[in-house]
């Protein structure tokens, strides 16, 4: 699993436009038929859940790829929001699935950075965080590992790779 841009070569000008982050990681897959779920889970103050899954299944030498996207908007009142959209793709198919999600409305002075995680090689019966957002008022201890990371800060977006037991 590997990160790659999510707006390669001529397409980074278009970036500042679209006035969103996010990333994608190509997915090079060799072993037996394996089913996978791409979640997109929204954290908040610790608590944690499923904001879209969809998923995808791998035989052989195949090749996919996870990516995510966040942009800025607001909501039906009018409240600062993000717009979330997820897309999976792999030579068999895919599935895109979007979240509209309003910020708690304490808005926190802090920071909003974001991490991806770079992933040589992954262990196909694990769950894997692969980027996450956070928005937190003091440090955010980017040493963690993603999940517990989300727990730790005031609010996060995470997108991981589940596979399917």
């Amino acid at each position: 699993m590997t990160p790659i841009d999510l707006f390669p070569g001529d397409l980074k000008r278009l970036q500042p436009h679209l006035q969103m982050e996010g990333a994608c990681f190509k997915i090079d897959y060799n072993g037996p038929k394996r089913a996978f779920k791409i979640v997109t889970q929204i954290w908040e103050r610790g608590k944690g859940k499923d904001g879209g899954v969809a998923a995808a299944t791998f035989e052989g030498p195949s090749t996919g790829e996870a990516s995510i996207s966040i942009k800025k908007t607001t909501d039906d009142k009018r409240e600062p929001a993000w717009h979330i959209i997820s897309n999976w793709s792999t030579p068999l198919g895919g599935a895109t699935f979007s979240i509209p999600k309003t910020l708690p409305k304490d808005d926190i002075p802090g920071q909003q950075v974001h991490g991806v995680k770079n992933v040589a090689e992954f262990d196909a019966e694990e769950d894997v965080g692969l980027w996450c957002i956070v928005r937190a008022a003091g440090e955010i201890p980017f040493t963690q590992p993603i999940d517990e990371l989300a727990k730790s800060v005031d609010f996060a977006v995470v997108l991981k790779i589940v596979p399917v037991k």
